[in-house]
């Protein structure tokens, strides 16, 4: 199926979807968005049936929720050594364990990040730096970790978990 890809007024990219009408600045982000739509997926997990368009993302999903598994499948029963499988991010506050960066990231956010990261509205996150609007409460916390300058210590903080791996 080919992908229509049309703008809006703000040049901004839309999804052709019925229903969905996300909008997205770069191709490539909304080209991704709409694989999921047509669940046009290389990779799949067979321990949750959930599907990947990046091998990268499904390498991550296998570290993250089913770390037990070392060796992962991609293309027919092929299997490789996932490079993420023995990678774990430690708090330096409270010595959790995460498996993903972006896991990390939230865990500090949301334990640890007084007087950096706001309050938000959890119906609808939205960044108070740059008005960007967040899908979750962790998209929020892992975008502020990002956008919204820290202070020395948080970013010493923040150092630490990324130097533990």
């Amino acid at each position: 199926m080919t992908i229509e890809y049309v703008k809006n007024e703000v040049g901004e990219f839309v999804c052709q979807q019925k229903g969905c009408g996300k909008t997205a600045k770069l191709q490539n982000t909304m080209c991704y968005h709409m694989k999921r739509h047509m669940k046009d997926f290389k990779f799949n997990c067979k321990d949750c049936d959930m599907g990947f368009i990046q091998k990268s993302a499904y390498l991550h999903h296998m570290a993250a929720k089913h770390p037990e598994i070392k060796d992962v499948c991609l293309d027919s029963d092929e299997k490789v050594k996932n490079p993420y499988a023995d990678k774990v991010y430690k708090c330096g506050i409270c010595n959790h364990g995460a498996r993903t960066k972006a896991n990390a990231l939230v865990h500090y956010a949301r334990l640890h990040s007084e007087g950096w990261i706001p309050p938000f509205n959890k119906e609808k996150p939205a960044c108070l730096h740059c008005n960007k609007e967040m899908s979750s409460v962790a998209s929020y916390l892992y975008h502020c970790t990002g956008c919204i300058p820290a202070t020395r210590v948080h970013r010493e903080n923040i150092s630490r978990i990324m130097e533990s791996v």
